[in-house]
C-alpha cells in the first residue's frame, strides 16, 4: 500500500520515532551486528520499505540501495534474496534506477543470475528489466 508523507505524520504516535529514523537506525544495526539472524531481519525490513514510494528519499539518503548492492555479493542467499527484493521494489523509480546502474548494480545483479534460489533468480530478471527497458510501465 503506498502511502503520502502526512498519512505517515498521522500514523506516528507522538513519542514515536519518525521514518527516516527508523531507517538510519536498521541500516545501523544491520552494519554492528553479527548475528545472521538479525541482518536476515534487519534486510528484509528495508527490503520491505523499498516498496513504498514515500520512502524513496529516505532510503536513498540512508544509503539503503548501497547496502543492497553491497549485499548481492554476499555468501549468504538469505542476504542475497532480500537485497534482490529490495532492489526489485525500488528500480521503478527513476533516481533509484540511476542510482543502481551507476554504482555497480547491473553487474552485482547479473552475478546471482545463475543461482539456485528462484527468488533470487526472479528478482534479479524483474530488477534487471525495470533497468533496460524503459518502456515497461509500474503503474506510475
Amino acid at each position: 500500500m503506498f502511502h503520502k508523507p502526512q498519512d505517515l505524520l498521522k500514523r506516528t504516535p507522538a513519542d514515536g520515532i519518525n521514518r527516516p529514523e527508523f531507517l538510519k537506525q536498521l541500516v545501523q544495526e544491520f552494519r554492528k551486528t553479527n548475528s545472521a539472524d538479525s541482518k536476515h531481519q534487519v534486510l528484509a525490513n528495508l527490503a520491505n520499505f523499498a516498496y513504498d514510494p514515500v520512502n524513496y528519499q529516505h532510503i536513498r539518503t540512508q544509503k539503503v540501495i548501497d547496502l543492497f548492492i553491497e549485499q548481492l555479493t554476499s555468501d549468504d542467499n538469505q542476504l542475497i534474496a532480500f537485497a534482490a527484493a529490495g532492489l526489485c521494489n525500488l528500480v521503478n523509480d527513476p533516481a533509484n534506477k540511476d542510482y543502481v546502474i551507476g554504482n555497480g548494480g547491473i553487474q552485482n545483479i547479473e552475478k546471482n543470475l545463475s543461482k539456485a534460489d528462484d527468488n533470487i533468480t526472479l528478482s534479479c530478471i524483474t530488477t534487471l528489466m525495470y533497468l533496460y527497458a524503459p518502456e515497461i510501465k509500474t503503474g506510475n
